[in-house]
Parts: C-alpha cells; sequence; structure tokens
C-alpha cells in the first residue's frame, strides 16, 4: 500500500507517499518506510511484495531512511518483514550516483530488479551514462555472503524490471550479466 492519508497508524507524515504492508492474517499494518531518523522526509512509493510475502521492495525519495544517504536521488529499498530489517541498494563503492526506480521483485522472493542512472552499481564501468539500464540483485536473506553482486540485465530499451524478472529468472535461474556496450 502506498498512501498519503491520516487514517493509518503510525500516520502520514506530510511528505509525501509513505509504504504500508498488510498482515491478511494478523489484520495488522505495518509501516515499511520507516528509518533510522523516523519518518521519511520524502515520497516513498511504488511498493512491490515478494510472493512469500517476506520482502517488499520501493523506491524512495526521502534521506533519513538510512543513515548516510547523501546523493539525494530516488533509491531502491527493501524491507524484510521477518527480521525488521531494511536495506538500499547502493553502488559498489558507496552510494549510487544516480536515481534508481521502478522496483521489483521475484515472486520467489529472491531476486529485486530495478531501473537505474546510477554508473556505479557494478565493478564494470557502465559506459551508457545518463540512460537507465535494469539491473537484478540477489536478496540478502537468501545469499548469506552478503546479498550478491548487482548484475545488468538490460540496457533500456523499453525493457521494464517486472518484465525482465518473469522472462529471464523463470525458474528461479541464475542472471546471466549482458556485456558492456
Amino acid at each position: 500500500i502506498a498512501n498519503n492519508l491520516s487514517t493509518l497508524t503510525p500516520p502520514f507524515n506530510g511528505h509525501g507517499c509513505e509504504v504500508y504492508v498488510r498482515d491478511c492474517r494478523a489484520g495488522a499494518i505495518y509501516l515499511a518506510s520507516f528509518g533510522a531518523r523516523g519518518f521519511g522526509n520524502g515520497a516513498s512509493q511504488f511498493p512491490r511484495l515478494s510472493g512469500d510475502g517476506r520482502s517488499v521492495t520501493y523506491e524512495s525519495r526521502a534521506t533519513n531512511l538510512e543513515l548516510g544517504d547523501n546523493n539525494a536521488v530516488r533509491d531502491i529499498f527493501v524491507y524484510d518483514l521477518m527480521q525488521g530489517t531494511q536495506t538500499r541498494i547502493k553502488g559498489v563503492n558507496g552510494e549510487a550516483d544516480g536515481e534508481s526506480t521502478e522496483p521489483s521483485i521475484s515472486s520467489d522472493g529472491r531476486y529485486i530488479a530495478f531501473t537505474s542512472k546510477a554508473t556505479n552499481l557494478m565493478t564494470r564501468i557502465d559506459k551508457n551514462l545518463g540512460v537507465e539500464d535494469v539491473f537484478v540483485r540477489p536478496l540478502a536473506h537468501l545469499h548469506p555472503a552478503g546479498g550478491g553482486a548487482v548484475e545488468l540485465l538490460a540496457r533500456h530499451g523499453g525493457h521494464r524490471p517486472r518484465d525482465v524478472l518473469a522472462g529471464e529468472l523463470a525458474g528461479g535461474e541464475q542472471p546471466e550479466p549482458h556485456a558492456p556496450r
């Protein structure tokens, strides 16, 4: 649920949409876009819940959901409902140097995919500066070594993260990185 209404608890903070998750069994609603410094100071939106209900991913303009978020661009977050932990997708040597948007999560919750203009998400140099590409990342709770590396799945040319996950990761196989152009 992405919501900007004051009828939810905790209530709307006045900075745009927040991301909530509703537990249908327990009848509870949880705020997912809540960080180290409280409510987000910018809109959090476009949530996607994994099929197993464990993780929700979303994009956010908030800069206070994680300490040290200084890049002033939209970032992708993954909230693990079982552990109560939140992870921001970062670049190889720190913060992403460009906007990341359109998060999607595989039905089994093992991977997230998203578009990004960042050039520092992978160890190899992205020479496609300023153009959105589609990336995929394994999630940490299923990959104890830290979540695995971000991989380029497709140059942006009409590909959407949800379509890439549905097509390229069907059956749970590992993504094959595409060679940079």
